[in-house]
Order: C-alpha cells, then structure tokens, then sequence
C-alpha cells in the first residue's frame, strides 16, 4: 500500500507486546489431581487451557471477576467453566444461570456446552442461558404478568406521534430520539415521576414518557425495557417470590459485564444474595455505552460490593499479532480510571499497523477503496476480508459514496439510513430540491417545520391545490409559492416577511453552486438553519450541539464536488438508488461485501484487514467529548462525581476506550488514516496515536 506507512518507520519506536507463555493445562495440570479427566478431556478436544484461564474454571464458589482482556477466549472460558461445575463438582445444570447481552452469544454458548465431553443433553436442557431480557421476561411470565409484548420498533413511533399530535408537537421531535431518551432512562431506573421537569423541554419530555407508559398501562403492553424495570420492583417487593429465585439460580454468570445498566446491575445483586455466587466476565478498557447507561464503575468497584471477590485477569490475547496487540496496550495505558493490563501475545509477526495523513476525507476514501479494489481485481482478497471502522456516521459518508460510485457491494451495520436521509441533512436537501422543482410535494412538506408552518397544514393546502387543478384542467403553478400565499393571512405578521424572504431565496439559489447553496441555507437571515436547529433543541435532544455541526459541515464536504444543483441532486438519487439495492446483500453473513461500521456497533467482533478513519481529533476524541463541561445535559457517572473526575475527563476516556476496541477488532492488518484537513479545515492527529507513539521529528507522521 504505497500511500501507507509503517508506524516502525515513521515513530521512534512500535509497541510490541510481549509474548504470552505456551504453557497449558496439559503442562500444567498434572496426571494425579482430582480434576485432571476433565482437563484431559478438553484437551482430547482442542481445548488447551493457560494458567488463568484454568484458575477461572476451577473457582466455582463465591463472587469472581474475571477481567477478559480482548481476544483472550472468555467464551472458551465461561463454557469450560459450566463444564467443569457440571462434570467435576456435580452441580445440577438447573441450578446455573448464564446471563449473555445477545441470543447469538446465549445460543453459541448453549451448543459449545453442548459439545463438551461428558455433558448429556437433560444438562444441556436445563442450563438457563439467554438475554437479560429474556430471562426477565420469563419471570415475569412465571408469575402470571399477561401483559402482551410491544416490540414491534414501528408501533412503537406510531403510538408516540400520537402523543406529539395530542400535545402539538408533531413537527418538533423525532419518534426514534423520544424512544432512545426513555429506554435510556429506564435503564437508569428514572420513571417519569422522577423527573423534576425544570426546563420547557424536559416538562414536556416528562409528559410524553407519563403518557406512554399511561398508553401502555390502558392497552395492557409492556416494551422490552419494562422486562427489567418491572421485574426489579417485582424481586424487591415481593421477598417469597426474590427467595424462590434465588435458590433456583444458585450459580450466576454475567457475560460482557462491562456493558451492564444500573437496572440490570440492581437486578443481580437481587438474585444472588445470599450466597453470591456471582461469576461476572468483562473488560472495563472496553466499556463504550455511556449512552446507553453502561458504566466501567461496576467492574471497577465490584470488590466493594462483594468484598470476598476473587479477580481473575486473562491477559494473553489470541486473536492479534503481537503489533497489534501492543498499539492498543499503548493507547489504553494513559486512562486512569482503569484496572491496570498488559496484554500479552501469542502471535508473532513481521508487520506493523500502517499509518497515513491523506489531504483530506475524499482523498482518504479514495485511497481506502483504490486499495480493496486493487487488491480484489487482483485476486489477492475477497470483498469480505475488509471491514471500514469510524467513530460516527458522519464520517464514513465519503466512503460510501466512493464504494457506491464504483458498485461495489458493501454493507452497514446499526444504523441502515443514508448520510443524505439523516434527520438534519434531509431538510437541506429538500430545500435543494424546491430550487429545482417548485412542485415537489413531498418536499415541501418536509420543510414546512423550516418555514416555521405546521406539516399538516401545508398539506391541507396542497390538497385544496390538487382539488383546483382537478376543476380547472391545469397546473397551477408553482406549489411552494402558492402554499406559502394561502398561509400568509395565517401567520404571525413578523413570519410574512420571513416566509416572503425564503420563496425569494429560492429563486436566487438557482443559479448558485450545491455548495454555496447549501452555506447559505444554514448562514442566511432568511433559513439561519444552524440557528433554527439550535433554537429548537427538540429537534436535537439526544444530540449533541457537536454532532449536528459535524453532519453540516460534512454535507458541505459532499456537495464542494458537484457544480449544479440538479448535478448534486441527480447523483445523491443515485446512490439512494443504489443503496437500496444493497440492501439485499445484508440478508447473507458470509456475503461477498466490504463491511462498514462505527466502533460502537464493531464491538464483539473481529476482522482480518481493518481501516481505522477519521482519526483525528474533534472526531477521536469527538468534539462532544472535548466540550463535555459545557454540557448541561450529558449524564455523569455518580463514581465520577464523588471523585470530583470533570465530565470532560470522563468523556475522553471513554474515547480512548472507543479507540482501544477499534484497534483490538483486528487479527492481522490495521490501516490507521489521519487526514489533513477535515470540512476544509486543518486537522490534527488524534491524541491518542500521538501520546502512545512518540514521534523524532516535530511533523510526526505528517
């Protein structure tokens, strides 16, 4: 890869991580100790455990906490752990709970135990794995709860714009945003009666979730996050029913511990009082759903609460060469709120990540799929062996559009929208679109909320226009126009000029570039959009002010190639187009496709050929993080607060999580890409390549 360089070339020295010993049980289990059949027969099939990996095994009793660093088989672990309490210390597989964030990983694990020699299918049967959703919702079903399950995501939007149409607020949120923000406080236990409501905005947030959960109370629903919720108060409330769970469950495991909300934390130390035998497998260094509610506080704290634990920490990584394996000890050593690792490795290798500063986003697109395509056409690699990691969707906007240009197949995890159908960009665009078509009905729907005019009417309007049109057997002209003429004796007499300003506007942005326009939607006194955005915070409220500029100032980096407006419109239809048609790649796991992701949604798997882009800061470490101070509503840990840690160190650490899980995805070559300038401005390497590999010269890998 011409255009890439080797970290060993440019840095003064390239993190090499130490090699993990060979030993394994067959050196280190000897022939007369009371479990040796069992590690025999592991390793009978292929099964060779090291020295830590066999002290988790065999602590059965009592809390454990056992630190899985990446790529060092807790799977493997946890499954031979179950083994060996069936088959050695003779616990009824009935009595085991194993707890799993997904029913890929409780379904894996069932089948691996499956497989373990000496276990019978009634063992099998009676091991109660699944979600945590799952299984609470089974408990829930136990104790006779009829309520139905509203999981359909659709429904769900359908009942809350009932809501906003109820309290007219249809055109000021977005469904998905209102739904994300209660499951978020459900997961933190905060029930709409919790909330203070001191501003307009959390008020009428306060009344939109009471009025959810009062819909679901009168039409006898419960949603996913109610499994937990309802189930917590269920345990603590009612003692007999607490007690009979927890006998029933006398050994629990918790896997990706890391990734536990309060709730779910709450609801374990429910279930294994009094006997705690309470196994819990993860990585702080990866915990990356502050989001969501997930905190590194209870792993880091867990021998506070269970003061007999017993830590185990697996820190032999299998999965990476050992370059690898000691970029991400480099970058995660500087957190300081951490349990202190250093991963070993078992994979020796003559390659080094690959370092490169593009001139900016499209040329660092181009160079990443000029590489796949080459490599491809060449047949050298399959499509599939590439996977493309950012740190928001942003981001990875020009990627797609150059893989889209050139038809080649990929596909995206999470989030299956296009950068031009995200809910800041699409009105911008269909301002574009009104320039070129005045008539575009849809369009000017979605707008109106720009122009300060309700959705529906506007829509009341276009109807009474297609009703004229019908009698008198012919267009009426143009619609935008006309709509905004039957709304202006309607309006407040300040938005007449207002509204009279944006149809003029209009006509002007004709003869403008994509580009120009674009800037003068968001910087005119007439659309002031960063404005409008800013000043309905509704619009943004679980975004932060940082996201929604770098999505702007991304589309602005999108439109600088395109000279006309009807040019720009004409290519984002096609890949529109074109994306669609993707989609039915993503039904086949092993497809033939280049796979693209945000770290956040890369967690948990691994990948031959990674490239890592976009690190630079503002977007790792995100902008949001650096200005985490000044934001009055991002959740702090209660940790972090008692320590006095600002909410902007606790920001950056979690980034350099987010960087240290990118890194650790890769089994043999990383592409690491830093451009130049970012949105036409010039960009820094990201701190944490700089702090963790120390440059000679002044211009580093510049």
């Amino acid at each position: 890869m011409s255009f890439y360089k080797k970290i060993i070339d440019v840095f003064n020295q390239a993190p090499i991580a130490e090699k993990g010993s060979t030993l394994t049980s067959v050196d280190i289990v000897k022939d007369n100790e009371r479990d040796t059949t069992y590690f025999r027969t592991l390793e009978q099939g292929g099964i060779r455990l090291n020295e830590k990996q066999i002290e988790a095994v065999r602590d059965t009793e009592g809390p454990l906490l056992i630190i899985a660093g990446a790529g060092s088989g807790k799977t493997t672990v946890l499954v031979s752990r179950i083994g060996y309490m069936l088959s050695v210390r003779n616990i009824p597989a009935s009595d085991i709970l194993l707890v799993t964030f997904t029913k890929k990983a409780a379904k894996e694990m069932k089948e691996r135990i499956g497989r373990l020699p000496g276990i019978t299918p009634k063992m099998k049967r009676e091991i109660h794995t699944g979600t945590f959703h799952s299984i609470f919702l089974k408990i829930l079903k136990e104790q006779g709860d009829k309520r139905k399950v509203l999981s359909n995501e659709k429904y769900k939007e359908i009942i809350i714009k009932k809501i906003f149409r109820e309290m007219d607020v249809q055109d000021d949120y977005q469904p998905e945003s209102i739904l994300s923000l209660i499951s978020y406080m459900k997961n933190q236990m905060v029930r709409p009666y919790d909330i203070e409501g001191e501003t307009p905005i959390e008020k009428e947030f306060k009344e939109i979730y009471k009025k959810y959960e009062t819909w679901k109370e009168d039409n006898n629903y419960l949603d996913f996050d109610d499994f937990l919720i309802e189930t917590y108060y269920l345990l603590k409330f009612e003692p007999q029913i607490l007690k009979y769970y927890q006998e029933r469950f006398r050994y629990v495991m918790v896997d990706e511990f890391q990734d536990t909300s309060l709730v779910q934390y709450e609801l374990m130390k429910l279930l294994v009082a009094p006997h705690n035998n309470f196994c819990v497998v993860g990585d702080d260094s990866q915990t990356i759903y502050g989001f969501r509610g997930a905190e590194s506080d209870y792993i880091l704290n867990f021998h506070k609460e269970f003061p007999t634990t017993t830590q185990v920490m697996l820190d032999i990584n299998y999965r990476s060469i050992d370059s690898i394996v000691g970029l991400g000890n480099e970058v995660i050593k500087h957190n300081k709120r951490q349990i202190p690792k250093n991963l070993k490795s078992m994979q020796k290798s003559e390659s080094f990540p690959m370092y490169y500063r593009p001139e900016d986003e499209n040329e660092e697109a181009r160079n990443v799929v000029d590489y796949i395509q080459g490599k491809v056409e060449s047949g050298e690699k399959d499509y599939r062996d590439f996977s493309v990691i950012y740190r928001t969707h942003a981001v990875s906007r020009a990627i797609y559009d150059e893989l889209v240009l050139r038809k080649i197949p990929f596909v995206t995890y999470g989030n299956n929208k296009l950068f031009y159908e995200n809910t800041f960009v699409k009105p911008i665009i269909d301002i574009l679109r009104l320039v070129e078509n005045p008539n575009d009905e849809e369009a000017i729907i979605s707008v109106a909320p720009v122009f300060y005019l309700k959705k529906d009417m506007v829509s009341k309007c276009l109807d009474q226009i297609a009703i004229e049109e019908e009698l008198h057997q012919e267009p009426c002209g143009n619609r935008i126009k006309r709509v905004i003429k039957m709304l202006l004796n309607k309006v407040k007499p300040f938005q007449k000029q207002s509204l009279e300003d944006k149809l003029l506007l209009l006509q002007r942005m004709k003869e403008m570039t994509p580009l120009r326009a674009i800037q003068t939607i968001r910087d005119s006194k007439a659309f002031y959009y960063d404005k409008y955005l800013e000043m309905n915070k509704r619009k943004s409220l679980t975004f932060h002010k940082e996201m929604v500029i770098e999505i702007l100032n991304e589309l602005e980096s999108s439109a600088r190639k395109h000279n006309t407006i009807s040019n720009y419109l004409a290519f984002i239809d096609d890949l529109l187009t074109r994306h669609k048609e993707m989609n039915e790649l993503r039904q086949g796991e092993n497809a033939n496709v280049v796979k693209l992701m945000t770290i956040h949604q890369s967690k948990g798997l691994e990948f031959n050929t990674v490239f890592l882009i976009g690190l630079i800061e503002n977007i790792l470490p995100h902008k949001a993080a650096l200005n985490a101070d000044e934001q009055e509503d991002r959740v702090q840990s209660k940790k972090a607060k008692q320590k006095k840690v600002s909410k902007t160190e606790e920001a950056i650490e979690e980034e350099r999580r987010l960087c240290y899980v990118a890194i650790t995805r890769v089994k043999e070559s990383l592409y690491l890409s830093a451009p130049k300038t970012h949105h036409n401005k010039a960009a820094d390497e990201s701190r944490f390549i700089i702090e963790s590999l120390k440059t000679e010269d002044s211009n580093g890998a510049s």
